[in-house]
């Protein structure tokens, strides 16, 4: 049962400034990574570090002078998702995260291969990380995809729909 004024914001992770008081956020994930914002995401601890998996992220137009939206280079149309991470396990108001970042130095899009190294699954709209779990040396991830609204055959994604398949996806970092 949810107790009425028992769940306090302890930090804004993404975005440049917090709402509530006009401050510039300890993350500046825009000008540092490129990333303006994301609207889903689930947090695991993996050896030590707390890793954030973000679901339908928004990239910033351009990052460090460059060209930097969804279908820009090095990002991949089919997947806009990122993972983030921070080393320090207390939640305070300065949690600065940190993202895995692709070779501009902007937030890296993760792609899920399948045993040949190719694409096995997209992360476009309403498909997104479920769960994570750190297990030894690898880490496991579940995610949803298969958006019925987010096919590129049928035009460009829709924010509608949901994901129809769940899968799980194990990294040896």
């Amino acid at each position: 049962m949810y107790v009425p004024g028992s769940t306090v914001k302890v930090c804004q992770l993404t975005g440049e400034t917090g709402k509530e008081f006009n401050r510039p956020t300890t993350s500046q994930t825009e000008k540092r990574y490129g990333l303006f914002g994301t609207d889903e995401g689930h947090s695991f601890q993996h050896n030590g570090v707390t890793y954030f998996l973000f679901g339908d992220s928004q990239p910033t137009a351009t990052f460090d002078g460059a060209p930097n939206a969804q279908t820009d280079s090095p990002r991949i149309a089919e997947d806009n998702d990122a993972i983030g991470w921070v080393s320090d396990t207390s939640a305070g108001p300065d949690l600065k995260l940190n993202f895995i970042t692709d070779s501009s130095g902007a937030f890296w899009n993760p792609v899920v291969l399948d045993s040949r190294g190719k694409p096995a699954i997209s992360l476009r709209a309403n498909e997104t990380p479920i769960a994570g779990i750190g297990d030894g040396e690898r880490m496991f991830a579940m995610f949803g995809t298969d958006n019925f609204l987010s096919n590129p055959a049928d035009g460009p994604a829709s924010p509608d729909g949901a994901a129809t398949r769940s899968v799980m996806a194990v990294s040896g970092v």
